[in-house]
């Protein structure tokens, strides 16, 4: 018998859609979004990919907070409950199976909703969501867009590439290259200047690990994100010694959760005597 691990190998081995799948630029995202909210008809949801939660939940807080009034939903509003209340009273929802029907609008939807965001933190790639996605579409006549991360791909519930192919117009947005991120660090002055010196003379760390099986070749990993929270670690830290403040960053950098690679600029003594140097000042 198929055991999950087996089932996931299969289907990972039969994803492929590097072949098919554009990219963009983050840079050139609004452009895109306000081509496909501004048709008149939309034939396919928009998906977009990332390989960056800190990118994706940017991009999904800039789309619901946007001038166009913008729903934000995760799924069938009943999808995965046992229990509803109709009327003030409890009832077990295997007793009412209309409300199960896709036919069943998403909460806070009102008149003066004109676009629907798709984005959950688990099973993105389930079926039943993403049924309720195209149903919603085609009902509604409203552009969605749908937000995923990279990894999903891995979940074992995760619908195929030919489905999502024929139903769905992809891309993958591109995190960043180091020249464009240090050209936004300096703008912004988000990071502190001696961290931008330091990758200045170690560009190399900037990608920290490859594209994810499946996805486009430039849809690469970066550390921009552990960037921002070492440059906030450094310019907001009360701690007393420098060992602790030295603590402090590193905490804020693998506080986050989640293995790091060997090569992380963190582990680096370098880095930490950049870290002694600045907090001895």
């Amino acid at each position: 018998m198929e055991n999950a691990d087996s089932r996931i190998i299969k289907w990972r081995q039969n994803f492929k859609i590097d072949l098919t799948m554009k990219t963009i630029r983050l840079s050139e995202l609004d452009v895109l979004v306000q081509n496909y909210c501004n048709q008149t008809n939309y034939a396919k949801p928009l998906m977009l990919w990332f390989a960056s939660n800190t990118t994706i939940d940017h991009v999904r807080d800039d789309l619901k907070n946007a001038a166009l009034p913008t729903l934000r939903f995760d799924g069938h509003p009943m999808w995965g409950l046992d229990w509803c209340s109709i009327d003030g009273q409890q009832v077990r929802l295997k007793d009412h199976p209309e409300l199960l029907s896709n036919d069943i609008l998403p909460y806070s939807f009102s008149n003066k909703t004109k676009r629907l965001l798709y984005h959950r933190y688990l099973q993105q790639l389930d079926q039943s969501p993403l049924n309720y996605c195209l149903h919603l579409l085609k009902w509604l006549k409203l552009p969605v867009i749908c937000l995923v991360n990279d990894y999903s791909t891995k979940s074992k519930d995760s619908v195929s590439a030919d489905f999502l192919e024929n139903n769905f117009e992809q891309y993958f947005v591109l995190e960043r290259t180091y020249e464009e991120w240090r050209s936004w660090a300096v703008q912004t002055k988000e990071i502190v200047p001696e961290l931008i010196e330091y990758m200045d003379a170690h560009k190399d760390l900037f990608i920290i690990s490859l594209a994810l099986e499946g996805m486009p070749p430039e849809a690469v990993h970066t550390i921009e994100n552990a960037l921002l929270l070492a440059s906030y670690a450094m310019k907001q830290n009360d701690e007393n010694t420098i060992d602790e403040k030295l603590k402090h960053v590193m905490y804020q950098i693998f506080g986050q959760g989640g293995p790091l690679p060997d090569n992380y600029f963190a582990y680096r003594e370098d880095f930490k005597q950049l870290l002694v140097d600045y907090f001895s000042k």
